[in-house]
Protein backbone atom coordinates (compact mmCIF):
# COMPACT_ATOMS: atom_id res chain seq x y z
CA UNK A 1 0.00 0.00 0.00
CA UNK A 2 1.46 3.29 -0.82
CA UNK A 3 0.28 5.69 1.65
CA UNK A 4 -0.73 9.14 1.50
CA UNK A 5 1.15 11.61 4.05
CA UNK A 6 -0.97 14.85 4.12
CA UNK A 7 -3.19 13.47 6.85
CA UNK A 8 -3.47 16.29 9.40
CA UNK A 9 -6.40 15.11 11.82
CA UNK A 10 -5.35 11.89 13.12
CA UNK A 11 -4.57 14.52 16.26
CA UNK A 12 -8.81 14.31 16.40
CA UNK A 13 -8.95 11.03 17.51
CA UNK A 14 -5.58 10.90 19.46
CA UNK A 15 -7.26 13.72 21.87
CA UNK A 16 -10.38 11.00 22.14
CA UNK A 17 -8.74 7.66 23.55
CA UNK A 18 -5.13 6.09 23.14
CA UNK A 19 -5.79 3.15 20.59
CA UNK A 20 -7.93 3.07 18.00
CA UNK A 21 -9.34 0.02 15.39
CA UNK A 22 -8.85 0.60 12.14
CA UNK A 23 -10.73 -1.89 9.86
CA UNK A 24 -9.34 -1.95 6.18
CA UNK A 25 -11.76 -2.83 3.25
CA UNK A 26 -11.33 -2.95 -0.34
CA UNK A 27 -13.52 -0.01 -0.67
CA UNK A 28 -13.01 1.90 2.77
CA UNK A 29 -11.35 2.76 5.36
CA UNK A 30 -13.11 3.08 8.82
CA UNK A 31 -11.85 4.21 12.40
CA UNK A 32 -12.99 3.09 15.04
CA UNK A 33 -13.01 3.94 18.98
CA UNK A 34 -15.31 1.57 21.19
CA UNK A 35 -15.85 4.68 24.06
CA UNK A 36 -15.11 1.93 27.01
CA UNK A 37 -11.84 3.40 27.81
CA UNK A 38 -12.64 5.95 29.60
CA UNK A 39 -15.87 7.25 31.91
CA UNK A 40 -17.09 9.85 29.17
CA UNK A 41 -18.51 6.92 27.14
CA UNK A 42 -17.67 8.77 23.66
CA UNK A 43 -17.84 6.76 20.26
CA UNK A 44 -16.38 6.90 17.18
CA UNK A 45 -16.96 5.26 13.73
CA UNK A 46 -15.76 7.32 11.21
CA UNK A 47 -14.83 5.94 7.62
CA UNK A 48 -13.33 7.10 3.97
CA UNK A 49 -12.92 6.02 1.14
CA UNK A 50 -9.59 4.58 0.13
CA UNK A 51 -8.18 7.08 -2.69
CA UNK A 52 -8.59 9.60 0.03
CA UNK A 53 -5.59 7.99 1.82
CA UNK A 54 -3.88 5.47 -0.35
CA UNK A 55 -2.55 5.12 -3.65
CA UNK A 56 -1.68 1.73 -5.31
CA UNK A 57 -4.01 -0.20 -2.44
CA UNK A 58 -3.81 -3.67 -2.68
CA UNK A 59 -5.48 -5.75 0.13
CA UNK A 60 -5.80 -9.34 0.42
CA UNK A 61 -7.01 -11.95 3.36
CA UNK A 62 -9.07 -15.04 4.23
CA UNK A 63 -11.90 -12.63 5.95
CA UNK A 64 -13.54 -11.17 2.52
CA UNK A 65 -10.47 -9.08 1.84
CA UNK A 66 -10.89 -7.47 5.22
CA UNK A 67 -8.25 -6.65 7.67
CA UNK A 68 -9.20 -5.42 11.24
CA UNK A 69 -6.15 -3.95 13.41
CA UNK A 70 -5.65 -1.97 16.89
CA UNK A 71 -2.60 0.61 16.80
CA UNK A 72 -1.92 3.15 19.47
CA UNK A 73 -2.48 6.27 18.75
CA UNK A 74 0.56 7.95 20.18
CA UNK A 75 2.72 5.90 17.99
CA UNK A 76 0.63 6.62 14.86
CA UNK A 77 0.78 10.07 15.12
CA UNK A 78 4.86 10.32 15.74
CA UNK A 79 5.25 8.50 12.58
CA UNK A 80 2.76 10.72 10.50
CA UNK A 81 4.69 13.83 12.45
CA UNK A 82 7.72 12.37 11.11
CA UNK A 83 6.36 12.00 7.84
CA UNK A 84 4.40 15.57 7.26
CA UNK A 85 4.76 18.79 9.12
CA UNK A 86 0.98 19.02 8.09
CA UNK A 87 0.29 15.59 10.42
CA UNK A 88 0.03 17.33 13.51
CA UNK A 89 -2.63 19.40 15.68
CA UNK A 90 -3.52 22.94 15.36
CA UNK A 91 -1.11 23.48 18.91
CA UNK A 92 2.21 21.30 18.12
CA UNK A 93 4.95 23.52 18.32
CA UNK A 94 7.26 23.76 15.12
CA UNK A 95 10.32 22.96 17.15
CA UNK A 96 9.11 19.62 18.09
CA UNK A 97 8.90 18.98 14.21
CA UNK A 98 12.32 19.66 13.39
CA UNK A 99 12.95 16.45 11.99
CA UNK A 100 9.60 16.14 9.74
CA UNK A 101 9.78 15.77 6.03
CA UNK A 102 7.28 17.45 3.41
CA UNK A 103 7.22 16.21 -0.33
CA UNK A 104 7.08 13.16 1.23
CA UNK A 105 5.93 9.28 -0.15
CA UNK A 106 5.46 6.70 2.30
CA UNK A 107 5.64 2.99 1.82
CA UNK A 108 2.77 1.13 4.45
CA UNK A 109 3.16 -2.36 4.76
CA UNK A 110 1.48 -4.74 7.27
CA UNK A 111 4.41 -7.16 8.58
CA UNK A 112 5.44 -9.53 10.50
CA UNK A 113 8.42 -9.46 13.00
CA UNK A 114 9.26 -12.11 15.90
CA UNK A 115 5.45 -13.51 15.69
CA UNK A 116 4.04 -10.02 16.46
CA UNK A 117 2.18 -7.52 13.51
CA UNK A 118 3.77 -4.57 12.71
CA UNK A 119 2.98 -1.80 10.36
CA UNK A 120 6.55 -0.72 8.80
CA UNK A 121 6.66 2.94 7.08
CA UNK A 122 9.08 3.71 4.92
CA UNK A 123 9.39 7.48 4.27
CA UNK A 124 11.32 9.24 1.62
CA UNK A 125 11.36 13.06 1.72
CA UNK A 126 12.89 16.37 2.01
CA UNK A 127 14.19 17.62 5.63
CA UNK A 128 14.26 21.48 6.21
CA UNK A 129 17.40 21.88 4.53
CA UNK A 130 16.01 20.56 1.43
CA UNK A 131 18.54 17.21 1.32
CA UNK A 132 16.47 13.90 1.11
CA UNK A 133 16.43 11.55 3.49
CA UNK A 134 15.03 8.10 4.06
CA UNK A 135 12.90 7.23 7.77
CA UNK A 136 11.41 4.37 8.67
CA UNK A 137 9.39 3.06 11.32
CA UNK A 138 7.91 0.06 12.94
CA UNK A 139 4.45 0.06 14.80
CA UNK A 140 3.12 -3.03 16.78
CA UNK A 141 -0.17 -3.37 16.08
CA UNK A 142 -2.78 -6.36 17.21
CA UNK A 143 -4.99 -8.17 14.64
CA UNK A 144 -8.74 -8.33 16.12
CA UNK A 145 -9.88 -11.51 16.15
CA UNK A 146 -13.51 -12.52 14.41
CA UNK A 147 -15.19 -12.72 18.03
CA UNK A 148 -13.88 -9.22 18.83
CA UNK A 149 -14.70 -7.76 15.56
CA UNK A 150 -18.12 -8.74 16.09
CA UNK A 151 -18.33 -6.80 19.35
CA UNK A 152 -17.35 -3.15 17.46
CA UNK A 153 -20.65 -2.13 16.06
CA UNK A 154 -21.69 0.95 14.75
CA UNK A 155 -23.20 3.65 17.57
CA UNK A 156 -26.92 3.57 16.56
CA UNK A 157 -29.94 5.22 18.50
CA UNK A 158 -32.60 2.76 19.50
CA UNK A 159 -36.17 3.14 17.04
CA UNK A 160 -38.50 4.50 19.05
CA UNK A 161 -40.46 3.00 21.59
CA UNK A 162 -44.12 4.15 22.22
CA UNK A 163 -44.21 2.50 25.49
CA UNK A 164 -41.08 4.35 26.95
CA UNK A 165 -41.72 7.00 24.83
CA UNK A 166 -38.32 7.29 23.72
CA UNK A 167 -38.20 9.14 20.03
CA UNK A 168 -35.35 11.09 18.21
CA UNK A 169 -35.15 14.38 16.63
CA UNK A 170 -32.60 14.80 14.03
CA UNK A 171 -30.96 18.51 13.53
CA UNK A 172 -28.46 20.50 11.83
CA UNK A 173 -26.00 21.41 14.28
CA UNK A 174 -24.65 25.49 14.70
CA UNK A 175 -20.94 25.89 13.73
CA UNK A 176 -19.02 23.57 15.93
CA UNK A 177 -16.32 26.01 16.07
CA UNK A 178 -18.69 28.42 17.68
CA UNK A 179 -20.42 25.58 19.61
CA UNK A 180 -17.13 24.65 21.27
CA UNK A 181 -16.55 27.98 22.67
CA UNK A 182 -19.82 28.25 24.28
CA UNK A 183 -19.59 24.66 25.36
CA UNK A 184 -16.31 25.34 26.70
CA UNK A 185 -17.58 28.07 29.07
CA UNK A 186 -20.65 26.02 30.27
CA UNK A 187 -18.30 22.89 31.35
CA UNK A 188 -16.67 25.23 34.42
CA UNK A 189 -20.43 25.17 35.80
CA UNK A 190 -20.95 21.43 35.29
CA UNK A 191 -19.90 18.25 34.25
CA UNK A 192 -23.36 17.58 32.30
CA UNK A 193 -25.21 19.28 30.01
CA UNK A 194 -28.54 18.72 28.93
CA UNK A 195 -29.46 19.13 24.82
CA UNK A 196 -33.04 19.46 24.06
CA UNK A 197 -34.08 19.99 20.65
CA UNK A 198 -38.03 20.38 18.50
CA UNK A 199 -38.80 20.06 15.44
CA UNK A 200 -38.59 23.63 14.56
CA UNK A 201 -35.11 24.21 14.80
CA UNK A 202 -34.74 25.30 17.86
CA UNK A 203 -31.92 23.95 20.14
CA UNK A 204 -31.07 24.26 23.64
CA UNK A 205 -27.93 23.57 26.50
CA UNK A 206 -28.42 23.94 29.67
CA UNK A 207 -26.63 23.03 33.00
CA UNK A 208 -27.65 23.24 36.20
CA UNK A 209 -25.70 23.41 39.92
CA UNK A 210 -26.37 23.85 43.14
CA UNK A 211 -26.63 27.60 42.96
CA UNK A 212 -27.21 28.57 39.59
CA UNK A 213 -28.67 27.12 35.85
CA UNK A 214 -28.10 28.47 32.69
CA UNK A 215 -29.54 27.94 29.07
CA UNK A 216 -27.72 28.61 25.70
CA UNK A 217 -30.68 28.59 22.80
CA UNK A 218 -30.25 28.43 18.93
CA UNK A 219 -33.30 29.05 16.29
CA UNK A 220 -34.02 28.62 12.77
CA UNK A 221 -31.62 25.44 12.81
CA UNK A 222 -31.98 23.12 9.55
CA UNK A 223 -33.68 19.86 10.06
CA UNK A 224 -32.46 17.37 7.40
CA UNK A 225 -34.91 14.85 6.24
CA UNK A 226 -34.90 11.40 7.95
CA UNK A 227 -32.01 9.63 8.45
CA UNK A 228 -33.48 6.09 8.69
CA UNK A 229 -36.43 7.24 10.58
CA UNK A 230 -39.69 5.12 10.52
CA UNK A 231 -41.95 7.21 8.07
CA UNK A 232 -45.28 5.59 9.43
CA UNK A 233 -44.62 6.42 12.85
CA UNK A 234 -46.72 9.67 14.43
CA UNK A 235 -45.14 12.78 14.14
CA UNK A 236 -44.56 14.79 17.34
CA UNK A 237 -45.74 18.60 17.93
CA UNK A 238 -42.99 20.76 16.26
CA UNK A 239 -42.88 22.48 19.30
CA UNK A 240 -42.08 19.78 21.91
CA UNK A 241 -38.94 19.41 22.89
CA UNK A 242 -36.89 16.57 23.21
CA UNK A 243 -33.75 16.06 25.66
CA UNK A 244 -30.83 13.98 26.75
CA UNK A 245 -27.87 14.63 28.78
CA UNK A 246 -24.48 14.28 28.12
CA UNK A 247 -21.07 14.53 29.55
CA UNK A 248 -19.76 18.06 29.07
CA UNK A 249 -16.46 16.21 28.57
CA UNK A 250 -17.53 13.70 26.33
CA UNK A 251 -19.19 16.86 24.19
CA UNK A 252 -16.09 19.04 24.08
CA UNK A 253 -14.13 15.97 22.93
CA UNK A 254 -16.50 15.47 20.04
CA UNK A 255 -16.49 19.32 18.83
CA UNK A 256 -12.62 18.57 18.49
CA UNK A 257 -14.11 17.68 14.87
CA UNK A 258 -14.99 21.17 13.85
CA UNK A 259 -11.10 21.00 12.56
CA UNK A 260 -11.97 18.92 9.56
CA UNK A 261 -15.29 21.14 8.86
CA UNK A 262 -18.43 20.17 7.36
CA UNK A 263 -21.97 19.93 8.55
CA UNK A 264 -22.95 17.94 11.73
CA UNK A 265 -26.28 16.50 11.87
CA UNK A 266 -27.08 15.54 15.24
CA UNK A 267 -29.40 12.80 16.53
CA UNK A 268 -30.86 13.15 19.73
CA UNK A 269 -32.29 9.84 21.29
CA UNK A 270 -34.28 10.96 24.37
CA UNK A 271 -33.57 10.15 27.47
CA UNK A 272 -30.66 8.03 26.05
CA UNK A 273 -27.73 9.33 23.69
CA UNK A 274 -26.38 11.91 21.54
CA UNK A 275 -25.52 10.68 17.82
CA UNK A 276 -23.28 13.35 15.59
CA UNK A 277 -23.02 12.60 11.89
CA UNK A 278 -19.88 14.79 10.66
CA UNK A 279 -19.91 14.98 6.78
CA UNK A 280 -16.68 16.02 6.21
CA UNK A 281 -15.86 18.25 3.07
CA UNK A 282 -16.21 18.26 -0.79
CA UNK A 283 -15.38 14.43 -2.24
CA UNK A 284 -13.00 16.56 -5.17
CA UNK A 285 -11.62 19.73 -5.61
CA UNK A 286 -13.59 19.74 -9.02
CA UNK A 287 -16.94 19.25 -7.01
CA UNK A 288 -16.32 22.01 -4.54
CA UNK A 289 -15.21 24.41 -7.90
CA UNK A 290 -19.14 22.97 -9.50
CA UNK A 291 -20.34 23.64 -6.08
CA UNK A 292 -19.39 27.66 -6.86
CA UNK A 293 -20.40 28.22 -9.86
CA UNK A 294 -23.84 30.00 -9.19
CA UNK A 295 -21.22 32.53 -8.02
CA UNK A 296 -18.95 32.46 -11.24
CA UNK A 297 -22.02 32.30 -13.12
CA UNK A 298 -23.90 35.47 -11.74
CA UNK A 299 -20.20 37.33 -11.71
CA UNK A 300 -19.59 36.41 -15.33
CA UNK A 301 -22.99 37.70 -16.62
CA UNK A 302 -23.13 40.70 -14.65
CA UNK A 303 -19.70 41.73 -15.98
CA UNK A 304 -21.26 40.85 -19.38
CA UNK A 305 -23.79 42.91 -19.16
CA UNK A 306 -21.85 46.17 -18.03
CA UNK A 307 -18.98 45.71 -20.46
CA UNK A 308 -20.93 44.83 -23.41
CA UNK A 309 -24.23 47.01 -22.38
CA UNK A 310 -25.95 45.33 -24.77
CA UNK A 311 -29.79 44.83 -24.59
CA UNK A 312 -29.57 41.13 -25.35
CA UNK A 313 -27.06 40.58 -22.23
CA UNK A 314 -29.93 42.25 -20.35
CA UNK A 315 -32.61 40.38 -21.77
CA UNK A 316 -30.90 37.63 -21.49
CA UNK A 317 -30.23 37.48 -17.88
CA UNK A 318 -33.12 38.41 -17.22
CA UNK A 319 -35.11 35.78 -18.28
CA UNK A 320 -32.30 33.39 -16.35
CA UNK A 321 -34.02 35.15 -13.31
CA UNK A 322 -37.26 34.48 -14.13
CA UNK A 323 -36.70 30.79 -15.05
CA UNK A 324 -34.92 30.64 -11.74
CA UNK A 325 -38.07 32.04 -9.87
CA UNK A 326 -40.46 29.67 -11.97
CA UNK A 327 -38.73 26.85 -10.14
CA UNK A 328 -38.94 28.33 -7.15
CA UNK A 329 -42.31 28.78 -7.11
CA UNK A 330 -42.55 25.21 -8.66
CA UNK A 331 -40.74 23.40 -5.70
CA UNK A 332 -43.39 25.42 -3.36
CA UNK A 333 -45.98 23.50 -5.66
CA UNK A 334 -44.62 20.48 -5.52
CA UNK A 335 -43.13 20.11 -2.11
CA UNK A 336 -40.99 17.00 -3.17
CA UNK A 337 -37.97 16.59 -0.71
CA UNK A 338 -34.51 16.44 -1.21
CA UNK A 339 -32.57 12.82 -1.07
CA UNK A 340 -32.71 11.91 2.48
CA UNK A 341 -29.97 12.08 4.54
CA UNK A 342 -27.99 8.81 4.43
CA UNK A 343 -26.49 6.88 7.88
CA UNK A 344 -22.98 7.04 7.57
CA UNK A 345 -22.82 3.55 6.87
CA UNK A 346 -23.84 3.64 3.76
CA UNK A 347 -22.85 3.87 0.47
CA UNK A 348 -25.05 6.91 -0.87
CA UNK A 349 -23.48 10.13 -1.39
CA UNK A 350 -24.00 12.12 1.49
CA UNK A 351 -24.97 16.09 0.99
CA UNK A 352 -21.85 18.20 1.79
CA UNK A 353 -23.68 21.07 2.71
CA UNK A 354 -27.71 20.97 4.24
CA UNK A 355 -30.02 22.70 2.13
CA UNK A 356 -33.73 23.36 3.63
CA UNK A 357 -35.83 24.16 0.61
CA UNK A 358 -37.58 21.80 -1.80
CA UNK A 359 -35.70 19.67 -4.77
CA UNK A 360 -38.28 19.40 -7.53
CA UNK A 361 -37.02 20.98 -9.94
CA UNK A 362 -33.69 22.12 -9.15
CA UNK A 363 -33.13 25.47 -9.75
CA UNK A 364 -29.60 25.11 -10.21
CA UNK A 365 -30.13 22.67 -13.39
CA UNK A 366 -32.93 25.43 -14.49
CA UNK A 367 -30.36 28.26 -14.44
CA UNK A 368 -27.74 25.87 -16.15
CA UNK A 369 -29.99 24.65 -18.43
CA UNK A 370 -31.60 27.73 -19.82
CA UNK A 371 -28.11 28.79 -20.30
CA UNK A 372 -27.61 25.75 -22.20
CA UNK A 373 -30.41 26.12 -24.45
CA UNK A 374 -30.49 30.24 -25.08
CA UNK A 375 -26.40 30.18 -25.95
CA UNK A 376 -25.55 27.28 -28.28
CA UNK A 377 -28.19 28.07 -31.13
CA UNK A 378 -26.76 31.63 -30.95
CA UNK A 379 -22.81 31.13 -30.87
CA UNK A 380 -22.64 30.85 -34.95
CA UNK A 381 -24.26 34.62 -34.58
CA UNK A 382 -21.79 36.02 -31.68
CA UNK A 383 -18.27 34.32 -33.01
CA UNK A 384 -16.41 32.06 -35.82
CA UNK A 385 -15.19 29.89 -33.74
CA UNK A 386 -18.35 28.22 -32.44
CA UNK A 387 -17.43 24.94 -31.83
CA UNK A 388 -14.67 24.97 -29.14
CA UNK A 389 -16.99 27.62 -27.65
CA UNK A 390 -20.32 25.30 -27.61
CA UNK A 391 -17.74 22.46 -26.07
CA UNK A 392 -16.71 24.34 -23.68
CA UNK A 393 -20.58 25.27 -22.87
CA UNK A 394 -21.91 21.74 -23.14
CA UNK A 395 -19.14 20.67 -20.39
CA UNK A 396 -19.96 23.39 -17.63
CA UNK A 397 -23.54 22.75 -17.98
CA UNK A 398 -23.55 19.11 -18.38
CA UNK A 399 -20.59 18.40 -15.35
CA UNK A 400 -22.53 20.97 -12.76
CA UNK A 401 -26.08 19.45 -13.66
CA UNK A 402 -24.54 15.85 -12.43
CA UNK A 403 -22.42 17.85 -9.61
CA UNK A 404 -25.76 18.60 -7.64
CA UNK A 405 -26.59 15.12 -8.01
CA UNK A 406 -22.91 13.49 -7.40
CA UNK A 407 -23.16 15.72 -4.07
CA UNK A 408 -26.06 14.23 -2.84
CA UNK A 409 -27.90 17.69 -3.41
CA UNK A 410 -30.75 16.35 -5.77
CA UNK A 411 -32.11 13.33 -7.08
CA UNK A 412 -32.14 12.70 -10.67
CA UNK A 413 -35.38 13.02 -11.67
CA UNK A 414 -34.93 16.70 -9.53
CA UNK A 415 -32.16 18.18 -11.84
CA UNK A 416 -34.15 16.28 -15.04
CA UNK A 417 -37.35 18.49 -14.06
CA UNK A 418 -35.23 21.74 -13.46
CA UNK A 419 -33.50 20.90 -17.20
CA UNK A 420 -37.11 20.44 -18.41
CA UNK A 421 -38.14 24.23 -16.74
CA UNK A 422 -34.78 25.49 -17.97
CA UNK A 423 -35.14 24.51 -21.39
CA UNK A 424 -38.99 25.87 -21.82
CA UNK A 425 -37.96 29.34 -20.12
CA UNK A 426 -34.84 29.79 -22.61
CA UNK A 427 -37.18 28.97 -25.88
CA UNK A 428 -40.10 31.06 -24.46
CA UNK A 429 -37.91 34.05 -23.71
CA UNK A 430 -35.93 33.85 -27.34
CA UNK A 431 -38.92 33.30 -29.26
CA UNK A 432 -40.23 36.85 -27.33
CA UNK A 433 -36.97 38.28 -28.30
CA UNK A 434 -37.14 37.35 -31.86
CA UNK A 435 -41.29 37.95 -32.41
CA UNK A 436 -41.36 41.10 -30.32
CA UNK A 437 -39.18 44.18 -31.52
CA UNK A 438 -39.71 46.29 -29.03
CA UNK A 439 -38.32 44.84 -26.56
CA UNK A 440 -34.75 45.38 -27.83
CA UNK A 441 -35.70 49.06 -28.35
CA UNK A 442 -36.82 49.59 -24.90
CA UNK A 443 -34.14 47.93 -22.86
CA UNK A 444 -32.42 50.11 -25.28
CA UNK A 445 -33.80 53.04 -23.86
CA UNK A 446 -33.58 52.21 -20.96
CA UNK A 447 -29.88 51.51 -21.27
CA UNK A 448 -29.47 54.67 -22.45
CA UNK A 449 -31.22 56.58 -19.97
CA UNK A 450 -29.41 55.15 -17.22
CA UNK A 451 -25.97 55.59 -18.86
CA UNK A 452 -26.95 59.46 -19.11
CA UNK A 453 -27.57 59.74 -15.23
CA UNK A 454 -24.46 57.53 -14.33
CA UNK A 455 -22.67 60.17 -16.43
CA UNK A 456 -24.30 63.42 -15.18
CA UNK A 457 -23.33 62.04 -11.41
Amino acid sequence: MRFRTRIAHVALLHTLAKVCVIRLSEEKVHFIIPGNEGKDGVQVWSQVKVPTLFDHYRIESNANNEIWLEINLDAFLKVLKSADTTSGSAGDNPRQNATSLTDSDVMLKLNKRDSRAIWAFDIKGKNQSGHMMHITHEVAVHIITSRRQSELNEPLCPPPDALLMRVQIHLVLPNLAELKVIVSRLSHLSDNVAISANHEGTMELRVKSTSLQMSTTWSNLGIPNSIGDDSEAEAPPKEKMFKTNVSIRGFQKFLTSHHVGGDAIACICEDHCLIAYVYIDYPSFLLYFLDQTHATVTAATAATILYTQSPLAVWFSLGAVASTLMAKVAKKLIREPRPDTPPPESNKTAPVKTKQTYGMPSSHSTALSYYFFYLFPILPLVSASTWGERAVLTAVCGTTIWSRVELGYHTVPQVLGGAVVGAIGAFTWSSLWDNVPSIETNIQTAIDVTRRLVWSK
